[in-house]
């Protein structure tokens, strides 16, 4: 096996930045009071849409009003269509003068629904955007916890060394012997072919790049057979008073392992939050996993070396040094999750768009099958458009957002009766108010 030198720079010797946008840290601040992550989104899922439902109630109360409106006007636009079909200007003030007999400002409506969609817009966005920040934090310092662990047992602090640093020293002495051996004797041989040459042959000056792939490819060759293999063990075991390497490393691999269970973010049957709860994906990630998730970026050009941005030249040492520490919990890999939080999501989001739109109200089958001659196919469009869309990204990415879609889409689901109830009672109370005004008007009327 190929060991990791300690004086490589790895993740450990690198602080991985805390965010600092605001959804963030207001996640951050639920985590500190509820451990769980995921369980923290939940919580703060519901305070925001109870902070949102007042905003809720007001624009389905005057989608409900647009509505009622459009119905009451509706026979007599078609009659001011018919009358005055050729003439789009006189239309157009009749229809305003219309509006303004039922008391309903098209352009006002219009804007504070056009506002609540463009809230509502911005926070799915950003909120998706503070989630998805979150989540490379999180398995960034989770793998790093885990390699920090790694290093405190496995190099010293001091000028004593570890039996792991006695072991991999000793191995890559001998690896480095081997491989000197057999490239210094094929130099030999090149050298042998060009001896009956006037000018001394001097390998170092003279050799082709054919001939210094053939060097290297024979030290190569030399430390990949078998015996130099159990040659290089025997010799690294010795320096350690005969211990293997499996004897060596079970204490690092166990204190790994644990380290991992207690910095793991799972949630019921997820067994990783920060990744989809799907069953094609296992919950513990490979090297190329982990840098997409972590957003890590390798370059040529880096000036200043961070957690997430390194230089091309370590990617090999980094990715080997990641499998080394992540072998120690494959004990613990399993499927993610089960598909049931992209199910529900997308159940609950249909049932929500339902009830929303009031589908959900038992109706004579008649009357439905009436309504339903006279909607147009395209109103039905955003019963799959929305959920095909909060399924794709439940499936796609982490659980903690699918968990935030599922909870928002419940929230909306529960209090959509609520909402309608109010909508109902604020109406008869105006109705009463109006009544009364009108009669108070009639009595006036009426002394005089």
């Amino acid at each position: 096996m190929a060991f990791i030198s300690k004086i490589s720079n790895f993740f450990s010797s690198v602080a991985i930045t805390q965010p600092t946008g605001v959804w963030e840290k207001i996640i951050m601040a639920f985590h500190n009071g509820i451990p769980n992550y995921a369980w923290a989104i939940i919580v703060f899922t519901l305070v925001l849409k109870i902070v949102m439902l007042p905003l809720d109630f007001f624009n389905r109360k005057i989608s409900v009003k647009n509505t009622k409106v459009q119905a009451l006007v509706q026979p007599e636009i078609e009659k001011l269509q018919k009358k005055y079909g050729n003439n789009k200007q006189m239309l157009n003030q009749k229809t305003m003068e219309l509006y303004k007999k039922y008391n309903y400002n098209v352009t006002g409506s219009c804007l504070i629904m056009l506002v609540y969609m463009a809230l509502t817009l911005f926070i799915f966005i950003t909120l998706f955007a503070g989630l998805n920040t979150m989540a490379a934090y999180k398995v960034g310092e989770q793998y790093q916890a885990m390699e920090n662990k790694f290093d405190s047992l496995a190099y010293s602090t001091n000028e004593i060394e570890t039996d792991y640093e006695k072991y991999f020293n000793a191995y890559n002495a001998k690896e480095l012997e081997i491989r000197t051996s057999a490239e210094e004797a094929k130099k030999n041989e090149i050298i042998a072919r060009h001896s009956s040459d006037e000018t001394p042959y001097v390998f170092d000056d003279n050799a082709s790049d054919e001939e210094r792939a053939e060097v290297k490819k024979a030290g190569d060759d030399a430390v990949s057979t078998e015996s130099a293999k159990a040659e290089i063990i025997s010799h690294a075991e010795s320096a350690v008073g005969g211990e293997t390497l499996e004897e060596i490393m079970e204490p690092i691999n166990s204190a790994v392992l644990e380290t991992y269970k207690s910095v793991k973010n799972s949630w019921l049957w997820v067994d990783n939050v920060w990744k989809s709860d799907v069953p094609w994906k296992t919950s513990s990630t490979s090297f190329d996993e982990y840098v997409s998730l972590a957003r890590i970026t390798y370059s040529d050009s880096v000036e200043t070396e961070t957690f997430n941005n390194r230089p091309s030249s370590k990617r090999a040492q980094d990715k080997a040094k990641y499998e080394q520490i992540m072998s120690a919990v494959e004990s613990e890999n399993r499927v993610n999750g089960y598909l049931i939080i992209p199910i529900l999501a997308v159940a609950v989001n249909v049932l929500s768009l339902l009830a929303t739109q009031g589908k959900l109200k038992i109706k004579r089958k008649n009357q439905q099958k009436e309504e339903q001659k006279k909607k147009p196919i395209g109103s039905y469009i955003m019963y799959i458009l929305i959920p095909a869309l909060m399924g794709y990204i439940t499936l796609s990415y982490n659980a903690v957002f699918a968990l935030y879609i599922f909870t928002s889409s419940l929230v909306g689901l529960a209090t959509t009766p609520l909402i309608n109830f109010g909508i109902k009672k604020w109406d008869e109370i105006a109705e009463r108010k109006k009544a009364k005004k009108g009669n108070d008007e009639n009595n006036l009327s009426y002394k005089r």
